[in-house]
């Protein structure tokens, strides 16, 4: 396997996955399959985006196919991302 293309980039397309699940509830893991396949191609749920607007685009964004439009580590901090996952942890 190579390294050569592993960037911090990789680890915000898998931060942004988590976060999608955080916002999920799967009947089975085949439902979670499918929809993490559908959220790599720039799919979301029905009415995911309506119910989390914010996090909705900032999940595109950091889950997109170009590494290099996925926002930087210091991008999420500047949003606020750390805001979005301390609600989640809180309402849960």
């Amino acid at each position: 396997m190579k390294h050569n293309n592993y960037t911090s980039k990789v680890d915000i397309f898998s931060l942004g996955v988590i976060f999608f699940e955080m916002h999920c509830l799967f009947g089975s893991k085949h439902e979670r399959a499918l929809a993490i396949n559908n959220l790599k191609k720039g799919i979301l749920p029905p009415r995911f985006a309506e119910l989390y607007p914010h996090q909705s685009g900032l999940i595109l964004r950091m889950t997109c196919a170009d590494p290099q439009l996925r926002p930087t580590a210091s991008d999420l901090v500047k949003v606020g991302f750390y805001l979005f996952v301390l609600a989640e942890v809180i309402s849960f």
